[in-house]
């Protein structure tokens, strides 16, 4: 399939034009139904339910081979049955959801260009291979999603059904990592990562967006609360949990690899990472055997980045790659890396943590 490039930047500009000129007094679609969010708070992006078009048939090639990736694009990663999986944001703010999958293992990489949050998830979140899409709305400027099984429809932001047949109900999330090329072949030279040629035809070098990424006072749709005490358009890892989120500063962290054992409503966490490799995760701390583990960062070793007070070594996926918890995997926290805004706006109290 081709799709018509000038006709993507028409549509884009149209809708960027509506949302800057109407700002505050935009009206937002009147859906009728329970919402787990405010209604007065959904704006329309005014391109219509799926018109972005989720990439359902990638295709993927060896890191070795690949030429389309330059060391400083930012993606999301995961690995399945052993195999590592590369999802560049350069492909994936055009398409904004992939549907993949290896070896009948369905899952979707979500990703929004207003917000910067990337997310995979398992499709049988609906009990089957559902496939997801984008609708038509935003909250606060983050997209909203719906699966193509039950239209419930998802908001990433707050890692949940908010309105439809699944309402309130959680994804179920896969293990990922966010960072750039350069780092990522570095820990994973073996690994996969997906292909332009992916039935549309798209320049991938060029932004849909612009001048939205680097521009901290411009927003395409209204945003509820502006927190300053951050650029907006500052990149942070955010944690959440209910009601509650916390916002580590990427840009306050050392550039080698740092440590930080910390509580997060009442749950012993760890969060590790390096500026110089734009990396950075969080984990429990809490084991499935009830001991509560301290760690210690550990240099020049990716994809390993720390060990504990027994002597064991993990890696970046919260793996216990040798020691006596070699194979162990240290439970998931909901975190993801995104724009200060957005995490802002959505939950304002965000306590906000400089390392």
């Amino acid at each position: 399939m081709v799709i018509n490039k000038e006709k993507i930047f028409i549509t884009i500009i149209i809708t960027t034009i509506i949302s800057l000129s109407c700002g505050e007094s935009v009206i937002t679609e009147r859906t009728t139904g329970e919402w787990l969010v405010n209604r007065d708070d959904l704006y329309m992006r005014g391109v219509g339910k799926g018109a972005t078009f989720s990439l359902d048939t990638p295709h993927h090639i060896d890191a070795a081979r690949q030429t389309h990736v330059a060391d400083t694009d930012r993606l999301i990663a995961t690995f399945v049955d052993g195999e590592y999986i590369a999802y560049p944001y350069t492909r994936l703010r055009w398409y904004e959801v992939v549907n993949d999958n290896f070896d009948d293992f369905y899952y979707s990489v979500i990703y929004c260009p207003f917000t910067a949050l990337g997310a995979i998830w398992r499709q049988g979140a609906v009990g089957d291979s559902t496939k997801f899409g984008t609708t038509d709305l935003v909250y606060n400027s983050s997209h909203i999603v719906f699966d193509k099984t039950t239209d419930s429809y998802w908001l990433p932001i707050k890692n949940q059904s908010i309105y439809g047949l699944l309402i309130g109900q959680p994804p179920i999330r896969l293990r990922s990592i966010e960072t750039v090329w350069e780092t990522w072949v570095e820990m994973y030279p073996e690994s996969m990562v997906i292909y332009d040629r992916s039935g549309y035809y798209f320049e991938y070098t060029d932004d849909p967006y612009p001048q939205y990424n680097t521009d901290n006072d411009l927003y395409y749709f209204p945003v509820s609360h502006i927190d300053s005490r951050l650029n907006s358009k500052e990149i942070v890892h955010a944690l959440i949990e209910s009601e509650f989120a916390r916002a580590y500063r990427i840009e306050s962290m050392p550039d080698t690899m740092a440590v930080f054992n910390d509580m997060f409503i009442g749950q012993p966490i760890v969060v590790a990472g390096a500026r110089s490799k734009s990396l950075i995760v969080s984990y429990s701390r809490q084991t499935a055997d009830d001991s509560t583990l301290t760690f210690v960062p550990v240099q020049n070793s990716l994809p390993v980045i720390m060990t504990d007070n027994e002597g064991n070594s993990w890696d970046v996926f919260g793996k216990a790659v040798d020691g006596a918890r070699a194979g162990e995997y240290l439970e998931m926290i909901i975190s993801f890396n995104c724009y200060w805004f957005a995490i802002s706006a959505t939950y304002q109290d965000v306590e906000l943590i400089e390392f």
